[in-house]
């Protein structure tokens, strides 16, 4: 009985950047940022091309009543690049974030590549149109038990346990979840652990184990330069990473080939 990796050489289930500005951009500046990359959408790998929402909330002001929520304006665009009717790759341009998701994560140098390609040339091309207010790196790995679920210990896994959870709850006798987060300067972090059922093809469950981290660099009365995004990326990924790994054991660190020195 032990726990698996998602996958053979590691355990991510997807990756998620964005960018957020500080304030909306016009529909014009965000047709210039995205017009040349959407065109070529085709030749970047991606088989869809939709309309989304604005991120700007809608309100709708009636004297004497609520004020009501009205459906979003359509002012951005999202590229995708579907396998077997499932979404595996996703670029957002919002008015208010620029966000690259990916569920087919291989190296960082390559999803470096990737930013590269359909969401850093958008932010340059509109240097001068707008302030940038974080930067923010999102992993979602997970492991499987092999086992009864009641004998899903993940003392076995993790390098240390919320003391308060009931240690039976801890060894496998129920589904549990641990939310935590906290701030390093301008830096936010959080790291959430979640332990449920996930259904199987045969109608059974098996024991799932979620680890979500996140760290975002905010800026506050500067904002953050385009000129060191590189830096600002490696950085949130290497405390990305040196996060996950201090949370698993040194067992487990192996299995999947990371090494905390590289990241301290």
């Amino acid at each position: 009985m032990n726990w698996k990796p998602r996958h053979e050489a590691h355990a991510i289930d997807r990756v998620r950047v964005q960018f957020a500005f500080r304030d909306p951009l016009t529909s014009k500046l965000l047709q210039v940022a995205t017009s040349e990359i959407v065109g070529a959408a085709n030749e970047l790998g991606f088989n869809a091309v939709e309309p989304i929402d604005s991120g700007m909330a809608t309100f709708s002001f009636v004297p004497n009543a609520a004020a009501l929520s009205m459906p979003n304006a359509k002012n951005g665009v999202a590229m995708k690049r579907y396998s077997n009717d499932q979404i595996v790759e996703e670029v957002a341009y919002r008015d208010v974030v620029f966000g690259y998701l990916t569920q087919t994560y291989g190296r960082w140098e390559n999803l470096l590549s990737r930013l590269n390609e359909v969401v850093l040339p958008a932010l340059r091309r509109i240097e001068d149109g707008f302030d940038l207010g974080s930067v923010k790196i999102e992993y979602w790995d997970s492991f499987i038990f092999e086992g009864e679920k009641d004998n899903a210990d993940v003392s076995l896994l993790l390098s240390a346990v919320d003391s308060t959870i009931p240690k039976s709850t801890l060894g496998g006798a129920t589904s549990w979840h641990s939310h935590i987060g906290w701030f390093e300067g301008e830096m936010l972090l959080n790291r959430n652990l979640d332990v449920v059922d996930q259904p199987l093809p045969t109608g059974a469950t098996e024991r799932v184990l979620g680890i979500y981290t996140m760290v975002e660099q905010r800026s506050s009365e500067q904002p953050l330069r385009l000129s060191e995004i590189d830096s600002t990326l490696e950085k949130l990924h290497k405390r990305s990473l040196l996060m996950f790994g201090e949370t698993i054991n040194e067992d487990y660190r192996k299995k999947i080939g990371l090494n905390l020195g590289d990241y301290q």
